[in-house]
Formats: structure tokens, C-alpha cells, sequence
């Protein structure tokens, strides 16, 4: 016959094993959700890239393209941002 020791061991594993499955089963219910969350985040932007390829095709408004980054350029297939000394007018230094 087990002592009552030997049984408030058992239960105390038994008790382990559920707290780990339960753990293990939140982790998974997290991951599932964290899932579902970043996939509708991606629908969102493909949606929202379709809307406006559609309204500005391949030329999308000056502000719009001032926000992207060089390499998000390259996706409209438009110039890199202009250099400064290529946006400032020279002056003119002679008198004449």
C-alpha cells in the first residue's frame, strides 16, 4: 500500500504534467492567433497595394513617392531620389 507520501508525489507529477500541457496548449492557441493576426495583416496590404496600383497605376503622386525608400522605388520603376546639388538651382556667380 502506498504511503502518503508516495501519493502527494503522484499528485504532485500529476499535477506538473497537467500545468506543462496546459502551458503547452495556451502556447499553441497564442501561436495560432498570432497567425490569423499576421496573415490578415498581409491581406490588408495586398488589398490596399492593389487599390492603389489600380487608381495610379505606374505613376503613383510625388508625396507618396517621397515616403518610400530607394528600394521601394525600384517597385513603381521610378528614379531614385534626386540628390540635393541636383535639386538646388546653381547660381549664377559672374556679373555680367
Amino acid at each position: 500500500m502506498p504511503t502518503a507520501e508516495d501519493r502527494v508525489k503522484q499528485l504532485t507529477e500529476k499535477l506538473a504534467k497537467a500545468k506543462k500541457a496546459m502551458r503547452q496548449k495556451q502556447a499553441r492557441k497564442n501561436a495560432a492567433e498570432t497567425k490569423k493576426a499576421r496573415a490578415l495583416e498581409t491581406r490588408r496590404k495586398i488589398l490596399a497595394g492593389a487599390y492603389s496600383i489600380k487608381k495610379w497605376g505606374n505613376s503613383p503622386p510625388d508625396d507618396f513617392l517621397k515616403w518610400l525608400s530607394e528600394n521601394d522605388r525600384k517597385a513603381f520603376t521610378v528614379q531614385p531620389h534626386p540628390q540635393p546639388s541636383e535639386t538646388q538651382p546653381v547660381a549664377n556667380t559672374q556679373n555680367g
